[in-house]
């Protein structure tokens, strides 16, 4: 990694730490309030606009990044493709669920049809800033998707206590939660003033060749989040919304832990992609090396922490939440590495289908381990389906890495001392003043 880029770690580490400082209070509040059935519901209100905006948005946020960075395509016209195909798809997806309510009900039982359709309304904002954070970060301006990310949990956590201080019910909660995504929304928007232009320009030549590179990187983004996500909808629809609030919140804590790792990634994804072979692959078998290290110690800080902090912020009716988050660990960490290895595969080689390949395996292989765990163990077995398929991704990208590359594995998993060396830099960016004084 460059001198530029460990510099930049440390404030980008703060807003993710401010983030998940608020975004965990923000959940403590919700289940202590709500409780687990109520929890659970708005769990799978929130769920929907994430999943449909990771299917809709088909390889743009990448495509985004690509040119935003080449800088052969006019920023303000990417900005208002992304801006005009958010509102279009959130449009058509909004009629459809009207069209679905009017003939039925709304298709998942503990929403009513009202929720539903709410929750399709917001797939607009969810989609929207999506499409703007590829845009800042082909931009080099992560720092700003970040600042962004940690303002909105703030206003978050100060909104839903208050709301809740008032006696809001779960209604008035999950309308509050709809509403503070197009606060996001405007947040966003404000940050680009000035970088684009007020007048908008659709560019339909321009919206075909971001789709025509982003739609194979999209397929397997868009199988991760199922694959991260699938364990919810059928612990729902075969255990209930209170089994759900109990996986959701197991799950919500244990990707705690990807915080870290996204941002090296995005820290050091431009110079995985533009280096010569040999040196992307240092670059990246290093990034892994430190991602398993972080990713490792910030997992086992969250298992040891859990059994008591879980019924000590979220109550004791949140405690069967415990085990599945601890059977969880093993697959955050391994997702983390493989993670980290797809990014010389996609952006160095050139190949993001040989990702896009394995995560299709992982995702099959955690929906059978689901189906068969889920009667046999309750919620526990969903976490062991996803751990097991996580190890499983990784096991694949490995495999590919070594092929692509030419390098061998050992070295992409075992720290050096200059890793070591490596974090204590990250760490002492925080206390410059103290470690001048130190020596």
């Amino acid at each position: 990694m460059s001198t530029s880029t460990v510099r930049s770690l440390p404030t980008l580490f703060l807003w993710q730490i401010l983030s998940f400082a608020a975004g965990f209070l923000t959940q403590a509040i919700l289940a202590r309030s709500l409780g687990p059935y109520d929890k659970g519901i708005l769990d799978l209100f929130l769920l929907i606009p994430v999943v449909l905006a990771s299917i809709t948005e088909l390889g743009l946020l990448s495509a985004n990044t690509y040119f935003a960075g080449k800088g052969t395509i006019d920023f303000s016209a990417l900005h208002t493709n992304s801006l005009v195909w958010s509102l279009g798809i959130g449009a058509i997806a909004l009629a459809i669920g009207v069209l679905l309510v009017s003939i039925s009900a709304s298709p998942f039982e503990s929403l009513t049809g009202s929720y539903f359709l709410l929750s399709l309304l917001i797939l607009f904002p969810s989609l929207y800033f999506s499409l703007w954070s590829g845009l800042m970060y082909g931009r080099g301006q992560a720092g700003t998707v970040y600042f962004i990310t940690a303002t909105f949990s703030v206003i978050s956590l100060a909104t839903y206590g208050v709301a809740l201080l008032c006696g809001a019910s779960l209604n008035a909660i999950v309308q509050l939660s709809a509403l503070l995504l197009f606060v996001r929304t405007a947040l966003a928007l404000y940050a680009l003033r000035g970088k684009v232009s007020p007048n908008l320009h659709f560019d339909s030549s321009a919206l075909k060749k971001c789709l025509q590179y982003g739609i194979a990187l999209w397929v397997g983004l868009a199988i991760n989040t199922l694959h991260f996500r699938v364990s919810q909808f059928l612990v729902s629809s075969m255990l209930g919304s209170a089994e759900l609030a109990f996986y959701a919140l197991a799950a919500r804590i244990a990707e705690m832990a990807w915080l870290l790792d996204f941002v090296i990634i995005n820290a050091t994804v431009f110079r995985v992609t533009s280096s010569i072979r040999e040196e992307s692959v240092r670059i990246t078998q290093r990034m892994t090396r430190v991602i398993g290290m972080m990713s490792l110690g910030a997992s086992l800080l969250i298992g040891a922490t859990s059994p008591f902090v879980i019924p000590l912020v979220f109550g004791e009716a949140f405690s069967p939440a415990i085990v599945p988050l601890l059977l969880l660990i093993p697959g955050i960490i391994g997702w983390s590495l493989a993670r980290s290895l797809s990014q010389f595969i996609a952006y160095q080689i050139g190949k993001p289908w040989y990702n896009t390949g394995a995560a299709t395996v992982a995702f099959v292989f955690n929906i059978i381990l689901n189906l068969l765990l889920l009667p046999l163990l309750g919620t526990p077995g969903a976490s062991i389906a996803a751990s097991l398929s996580y190890a499983g991704n990784l096991v694949l990208i490995s495999l590919i890495f070594k092929r692509l590359s030419a390098a061998r594995l050992q070295p992409s998993f075992v720290p050096t001392k200059d890793d070591l060396l490596l974090l204590r830099d990250i760490v002492v960016q925080y206390f410059p003043r103290r470690a001048t004084d130190q020596g």
